[in-house]
């Protein structure tokens, strides 16, 4: 039975959907959601992280170890591409990704290859969205970081990945490993190595020319979400958070034994959980530690909380490779109470459908600014189009987020100022009253011109015309930023609009005078 990763049963639910059972054809697993407006790339880079050893000195013959020792890293990067007729990849080509993936060069069938191919024959032929090294889209765009389930693929839920992308997004992943095997150890050193795994790629997304790796987010299916909330306890660059009916759920008392403190953590969370998981589920399958330990939902308070509570899909339902397993069904079919109701393989895939739509609404959202975006997910499902009996919604904003001058300073220096724009419309998409005052705005920006960091400083000018739209004074100050940084035209258009508003600003025809006599 698979109903989510518990301590004590996790090293079997790590193969949810992956045992021997009796193959039975399914319907082929199509995708629900639409196409983004961009062709969707995809490279596999391998690459080692060399601050990890996965390889031991001394190998099982007793020998010293030649080769390489680092941790190897299968990675696989998703990216906004020029739109063409190319040949896109099928899924048996993701599958056959297991064959190299920690042994660059050396293709080597491991188990998880040989106990799920048998179940994916339907779906191996399944034509994908993603053509192989496409022409990069020019620009940069934010980051996903996607952490897989405890042992599985980093293509697992590539679907989603492919979808993102195609929305603008560059999708990076790699495989759940262990520290110096294939298989993860469920507890905190495993949960610390796939965070660190979470963490490398951050870094990585900075060296690629397509990324804005100020704006990341980090999604995880089930002991991925667990290993995104560790990332995210120790990495500020992580702006959002996605968990797919994540292990921190479960495994609270890793959290807990981690020093993991939701309660510091504040940036917003997306939670999915899966169909009903009654106290007495929860009473069965988790351990002593998981159920005393504190609920790390109940613990995230500094944080927005959107919970969706998928009523059709099961723990497993939650990455596509599941979804698109023959044995997923013959278990339901055979009578194991999956769901406790009358859901099957179109509903799930309906299902994960919606995921993939609310996930992308909240990385708009957090990434990208898009006030609709807010819009949808604050909106009934029923008015987002989302059928009768799939999900319910619910948003808890952080407790302590009080949109103030002092809480927009601080979000704007952790986000960079590059986004300054982007958390005004948020500020004011969640409250179209917010305002700052104009000398708390003009203070702090020419603190910024002191300290000698004037594109900074064009970035508050920018938000203060924004609220103050009518202020010849917010536009004269922005002229003498943008004229610090290096751009005359600029400052001669913003001392223009300040003459204009009141054309008793002498100090903006003085200075625009000054500019035009050069």
């Amino acid at each position: 039975m698979c109903l989510g990763p518990t301590r004590s049963v996790m090293v079997a639910l790590v193969a949810c959907g992956m045992n021997t059972l009796i193959s039975a054809q399914v319907p082929t697993f199509r995708f629900t959601q639409p196409h983004g407006d961009f062709g969707v790339g995809l490279k596999v880079v391998e690459q080692y992280d060399e601050s990890r050893t996965f390889r031991p000195a001394i190998d099982s013959n007793g020998a010293a170890f030649t080769g390489e020792r680092g941790r190897p890293l299968q990675t696989l990067v998703w990216y906004p591409a020029t739109p063409t007729n190319g040949e896109t990849l099928s899924y048996a080509d993701y599958v056959g990704l297991w064959d190299t993936e920690t042994s660059f060069g050396s293709p080597q069938h491991v188990a998880e290859d040989r106990r799920i191919k048998p179940f994916l024959s339907t779906n191996l032929p399944s034509k994908m969205w993603a053509i192989r090294n496409a022409s990069p889209i020019a620009g940069r765009f934010p980051v996903v970081i996607y952490s897989p389930g405890a042992s599985h693929p980093a293509w697992d839920n590539a679907d989603l990945c492919e979808y993102l992308a195609s929305h603008g997004y560059v999708v990076i992943a790699v495989s759940s490993i262990g520290r110096t095997t294939r298989r993860v150890s469920v507890d905190v050193a495993g949960a610390i190595t796939a965070a660190r795994d979470i963490t490398f790629l951050i870094g990585f997304a900075k060296s690629l020319p397509d990324t804005d790796a100020s704006a990341v987010a980090v999604a995880g299916h089930s002991w991925g979400g667990l290993a995104g909330l560790f990332a995210a306890a120790n990495d500020d660059r992580v702006r959002a958070l996605i968990s797919l009916d994540g292990s921190l759920r479960y495994l609270s008392g890793v959290v807990e034994e981690g020093h993991v403190h939701p309660t510091r953590i504040r940036i917003p969370l997306l939670e999915f959980e899966q169909r009903n998981f009654s106290i007495e589920d929860f009473a069965k399958y988790m351990s002593p530690t998981d159920r005393t330990a504190p609920n790390p939902l109940n613990q995230w308070t500094h944080g927005d909380l959107t919970l969706i509570h998928m009523l059709g899909l099961v723990h497993e339902n939650f990455n596509s490779l599941s979804q698109r397993q023959a044995n997923t069904w013959t278990r339901l079919g055979a009578g194991e109470p999956l769901y406790g109701a009358d859901y099957g393989p179109d509903d799930a895939a309906l299902g994960y459908g919606w995921v993939a739509r609310y996930t992308l609404a909240f990385v708009d959202l957090h990434l990208k600014g898009r006030t609709d975006a807010l819009a949808f997910l604050k909106s009934l499902p029923a008015a987002n189009g989302v059928p009768a009996h799939v999900m319910a919604v619910s948003y808890r904003p952080a407790e302590s987020k009080l949109l103030s001058f002092d809480t927009f300073r601080e979000d704007v220096s952790r986000e960079g100022y590059s986004k300054a724009q982007d958390v005004l419309a948020i500020y004011r998409a969640r409250d179209a009253k917010f305002d700052v005052p104009e000398p708390d705005l003009q203070d702090w920006s020419e603190t910024l011109i002191e300290d000698k960091r004037f594109v900074d400083a064009v970035a508050v000018s920018r938000v203060d015309t924004a609220l103050h739209p009518e202020s010849s004074d917010a536009f004269l100050k922005l002229g003498d930023a943008v004229l610090l940084a290096g751009n005359p035209e600029a400052a001669k258009v913003a001392y223009q609009t300040a003459i204009k508003l009141d054309p008793e600003n002498d100090d903006a025809k003085e200075k625009l005078d000054s500019l035009n006599r050069r």
